[in-house]
């Protein structure tokens, strides 16, 4: 009975284990309770930054079963408040938590189980390019402007490229989200420009936008001023402007409300007629084209009155040798008469100094005397006066003055050449004439005079450098160089072939002498009538005629004499 017993026990036990017990008595025999365990394990995940992750947990065992899900990055594992779900759903990622761990911790009465743990990745993409930039259409001369905007996560940052041949390179300091081109010259036409958006995730470059720079109409960078001018003077009106291509000029005068064309008036500058009063009050302008366009300017006025006079040319500073003259000049320009009267600077106050009543004032014979007397001129017309500049005299002694340098001279070979020079100067002027050994001026013995001449010429003397050293006691002076040339002359016939008498039958004998450089030929020729002709083998200096006959009664003979040079 007993084994019986325990026989059934022992079944109602492992029916307990298999949840088959029932009706057997409210409280004998109840199933053990079982702690929990992981039957499917949370996976790693990897999302992209600003996503939500989700780890998921199955479990078994007695109920009611409790999770905890936890987390840990390079510390301890701590309780995610809130996640006590079979799943956990991580709130958006960020790089901060990229590698952090995940487990879940599941209980029941009977005890605990921990899952593995399993970690996050996040991943930071590329930024987006939200608005891509434009091509670009701007005139020469003005700037052109490239927008673009993108996003991503993280920082953010921009930086415009510039395409160059086949290669995209940076625009230095171009790191916003509008690029602006410095003033667009016709070469950059074409140009190709992008955006690169850059962070931790990497780069997205953008669309490229293209640059188009049409030629502009010129622009008027100085506009003609307002001139103000005394009657009888000229008035120049001046523009001044940038463009591409030809530029063309073309000045204009109001009309009766009209602007005119002023012929030949095509240059940056207008220079007006010698105005007269009915001129005032005269408006110009330039109307300035190219192949764009045209641009005027803006007007200009001519104002024309009587005013001072305008003194040109102030009397300039004066040096002089002692006796030379001195002259002081003044010019200038106004309306009316004009009068001129010279004054000298005498104990600190201008004395007017008689008769001195021109535009010029001349000292006839200075002396040391003068040296650093000061004068100046006063001119007037009815409208007053105005007053030159001062100017003064130096008188001193002074380095002679060459007036005429020796001239290159051209002589046949055995001639003489004379070279001459003139000078002024105080004191004693002394001359001495050089010619030049290789790098070396030598001094010419004897040649100490105004002129020099040669001895006579050889070919070995042409192309000879001549100059003349003039000195006083203040010091010396040069003349310009002169060259030497020797010409290869003719022969010179020395003596002539005369006349002979001979019988019939005989033999006459001419002969004749010449002088000349280089190898000397001759050809004796007769009179045919009007025409000379060679005797042939007759090439000596003397000429031996076959045995005559009356025939050659009368006839002429010459010689011709020939070098180099030419023919005698």
């Amino acid at each position: 009975m007993n084994s019986v017993s325990n026989c059934f026990r022992t079944l109602l036990w492992i029916m307990a284990l298999v949840g088959m017990v029932g009706g057997c008595g409210p409280d004998d025999y109840k199933p053990e309770l079982l702690p929990p365990s992981i039957t499917t394990q949370p996976q790693s995940q990897s999302v992209e930054e600003g996503q939500a992750a989700t780890f998921s947990v199955e479990a078994e065992g007695a109920e009611p079963l409790a999770y905890q899900w936890q987390s840990r990055q390079g510390g301890d594992w701590l309780d995610v408040e809130g996640a006590t779900a079979p799943s956990y759903e991580t709130p958006p990622a960020t790089l901060a938590s990229h590698g952090r761990q995940h487990r879940c911790v599941v209980t029941n009465p009977k005890g605990s189980a921990t899952s593995d743990a399993a970690t996050l990745t996040v991943v930071r993409l590329p930024p987006v390019i939200t608005i891509q930039p434009e091509d670009q259409t701007v005139v020469q001369g003005a700037v052109a402007s490239f927008s673009a905007e993108a996003s991503g996560a993280g920082e953010v940052t921009l930086q415009w490229q510039l395409l160059e041949g086949t290669i995209w390179t940076d625009i230095a300091g171009a790191t916003q989200g509008t690029y602006q081109t410095p003033p667009a010259a016709l070469t950059d036409h074409g140009k190709q420009f992008r955006v690169v958006a850059i962070n931790e995730g990497g780069s997205t470059s953008s669309d490229a936008a293209t640059l188009t720079v049409l030629m502009a109409a010129p622009v008027i960078t100085t506009h003609p001023a307002n001139q103000s001018v005394v009657e009888g003077d000229t008035a120049t009106f001046t523009v001044a402007a940038t463009g591409a291509g030809t530029i063309f000029y073309q000045w204009q005068v109001l009309d009766s409300g009209t602007w005119t064309d002023i012929g030949d008036a095509t240059a940056i500058q207008y220079v007006t007629h010698p105005v007269s009063l009915a001129d005032d009050g005269t408006q110009v302008r330039c109307q300035v084209s190219n192949a764009a366009g045209s641009t005027p300017s803006g007007p200009a006025t001519l104002s024309v009155a009587m005013a001072l006079p305008v003194i040109v040319t102030h009397p300039s500073d004066q040096a002089v040798v002692e006796g030379e003259p001195a002259t002081f000049s003044v010019t200038a320009t106004g309306s009316g008469t004009l009068a001129y009267q010279w004054q000298r600077l005498n104990g600190g106050a201008w004395t007017d100094l008689g008769d001195a009543t021109s535009m010029s004032y001349h000292i006839p014979g200075t002396s040391l005397s003068d040296d650093g007397l000061e004068l100046r001129c006063r001119i007037s017309n009815e409208a007053g006066s105005v007053f030159s500049a001062a100017a003064s005299l130096g008188v001193a002694m002074a380095l002679p003055v060459i007036t005429n340098h020796p001239a290159d001279q051209t002589v046949g070979e055995g001639g003489r050449a004379t070279f001459t020079v003139t000078a002024t100067g105080s004191g004693n002027l002394a001359y001495q004439w050089q010619w030049l050994d290789g790098a070396a001026w030598t001094d010419i013995a004897d040649a100490t005079g105004l002129e020099y001449q040669t001895p006579e010429a050889t070919l070995a003397d042409n192309g000879k450098l001549l100059r003349c050293q003039v000195s006083n006691e203040a010091g010396s002076v040069f003349s310009t160089t002169a060259y030497l040339f020797v010409d290869l002359l003719p022969p010179v016939i020395t003596a002539h072939p005369t006349d002979q008498t001979v019988n019939e039958g005989q033999q006459a004998s001419f002969l004749v002498a010449a002088t000349g450089s280089g190898s000397l030929s001759y050809q004796w020729q007769w009179l045919d009538g009007a025409i000379w002709r060679d005797l042939t083998g007759a090439q000596g200096s003397t000429y031996l005629t076959p045995s005559t006959t009356l025939a050659d009664d009368g006839k002429l003979l010459r010689c011709v004499v020939s070098n180099a040079a030419g023919s005698t």
